[in-house]
């Protein structure tokens, strides 16, 4: 880079930061860093305050010293006076406040969407020195207040690292995958209705009044909460929950009826979103989505099979039978039913405990991809940092306590993140399955045999639903859930005939 152009970038990059300066003031600071032995841009990280109160008095000093150390010619400068920072967000900073939730995200949907635009292969970890960058600018406005954060940015990282693996779901498709019908699309494999329909009777003012009694509720605590008056609720607003997990390319439609229509405005079929909306954004909009019994009311829409239901209906059927065959398999399999045997009468969800571990350990498929345990005292604000978790963001699930058996609570992770919270295995494992579903996710391929088998054999849902990442891994899978599911009915024909000899 000849000293012409070194100059124009130095003055460009403070420009960004002090654009307050005049152009001449701004040549005069270019020269400068140039005599303090700047070569490159990487080179600005070098200059401190005392260097920069050569030329800048302290306030320009701080702000241009706290915006080099971070940049390094990777990762853009976000001072408060960019086109990046929104105005109120700006306000907030000047006034030394926090900015509203609403304003906080406007300005991270910016920031990632012009990081994706500037940095070649842009990965989650450069969201963490973003965050940093913030925060060690303006720590009043972006500074972590919770004593779990050791690092002060941790909840702005994670807020920028979710808006960028939200954004790559979308991304990541090619224009044919695109381009077809939604129930053509793999997320879609196993839904019957994954598309939207406003339900008849309803307008676009109904459902989100519905939507508002549903999180009032839900905030009140669970001793308010009438599960004959908040199923409809959530099944009418099925439509809604959809296009915020869909995203906003998903259009809603009316049913086409010859029954007439509550009157409406014209806009009043338009979308129910304006972008698409985070897994934390869905959290707090839908927070039933996140409980068992709210997930599985979206299940049975989604896919037209209540798996609580189907569940409990296996357990209390093939259930045992399943765990007995299993056994004969292994001695590492017979263990996992003397230890379910052990536990039986203290622990309503053994039987489904033993049952999971069982298929499993069967298809040889490793624990450390479905659980991992953090000490009993562990509560949600903290398990992220304590928790061992797979970086693939596939639903997971975290033990406080020293095993499925013995344990306080468990947190169902996604996208690496904790997302919910509940004390019953039962409980847990719903939420974990039924996320796959709920939140278009393909299925673990580390599991992916034992995630086929609870499909197809417990949750009964169609053969054409698999939902794994490649046509190898679906073949492969199936063929060792299909011979399982031979084996055993083989298994229970020769009981039938000893039991009726």
């Amino acid at each position: 880079m000849d000293a012409g152009t070194l100059k124009a970038v130095l003055a460009g990059n403070v420009k960004q930061i002090l654009p307050h300066k005049s152009n001449e003031q701004l040549d005069s600071i270019a020269d400068f860093l140039i005599d303090e032995g700047v070569k490159k841009e990487a080179d600005l990280r070098h200059m401190t305050i005392n260097i920069l109160k050569g030329v800048l008095d302290t306030v320009d000093a701080s702000d241009a010293s706290a915006a080099s150390e971070i940049s390094n010619g990777r990762i853009p400068v976000f001072h408060k006076n960019c086109p990046y920072i929104p105005v109120r967000v700006r306000e907030a900073i000047n006034s030394g406040k926090k900015p509203q939730p609403s304003e906080r995200q406007d300005m991270v949907d910016r920031i990632v969407d012009h990081c994706r635009d500037k940095i070649p292969d842009l990965v989650r970890r450069d969201f963490v020195a973003v965050a940093k960058q913030l925060v060690e600018m303006y720590p009043k406005s972006f500074k972590d207040t919770l004593p779990s954060s050791e690092t002060g940015h941790d909840s702005l990282a994670y807020q920028l690292q979710n808006k960028f693996d939200n954004d790559n779901r979308w991304l990541k498709k090619t224009p044919a995958e695109r381009n077809r019908t939604p129930l053509q699309r793999p997320e879609a494999f196993g839904c019957v209705k994954w598309t939207c329909e406003i339900p008849l009777g309803e307008t676009k003012a109904s459902l989100l009044k519905k939507k508002k009694q549903l999180s009032d509720t839900y905030v009140k605590g669970k001793r308010h909460w009438d599960w004959r008056k908040l199923t409809p609720d959530m099944e009418a607003t099925f439509c809604l929950q959809r296009v915020d997990i869909n995203g906003p390319e998903q259009v809603l439609q009316r049913k086409s009826r010859k029954r007439k229509q509550p009157e409406v405005d014209e806009t009043d079929d338009s979308d129910f979103t304006e972008s698409r909306k985070t897994l934390l954004d869905i959290k707090d909009e839908w927070p039933f989505l996140f409980h068992a019994r709210g997930i599985n009311i979206h299940f049975m829409q989604l896919t037209g099979v209540d798996f609580c239901q189907n569940l409990e209906d296996f357990l209390s059927g093939d259930g045992k039978t399943l765990i007995n065959y299993l056994a004969l398999n292994s001695e590492k399999l017979e263990s996992i039913r003397r230890k379910m045997q052990r536990f039986e009468g203290k622990k309503s969800s053994s039987a489904l405990i033993a049952l999971v571990r069982m298929i499993q350990e069967f298809f040889k498929e490793p624990l450390e991809e479905f659980a991992s345990y953090v000490e009993e005292t562990t509560e949600f604000e903290e398990v992220q940092e304590k928790a061992k978790i797979p970086d693939d963001g596939i639903p997971f699930l975290v033990v406080a306590g020293d095993s499925l058996y013995d344990c306080r609570a468990f947190y169902l992770f996604i996208d690496s993140k904790p997302v919910a919270t509940c004390e019953e295995f039962a409980e847990a494992f719903v939420l974990w399955f039924s996320s796959f579903y709920a939140f278009n996710l393909m299925y673990a391929t580390k599991l992916a045999s034992s995630l086929i088998y609870i499909q197809k054999v417990i949750a009964q849902i169609s053969s054409k639903g698999l939902k794994c990442r490649t046509a190898a891994i679906q073949s492969a899978a199936n063929k060792k859930a299909n011979k399982l599911n031979d084996q055993f009915q083989l298994y229970k024909q020769k009981l039938d005939e000893e039991n009726a000899d």
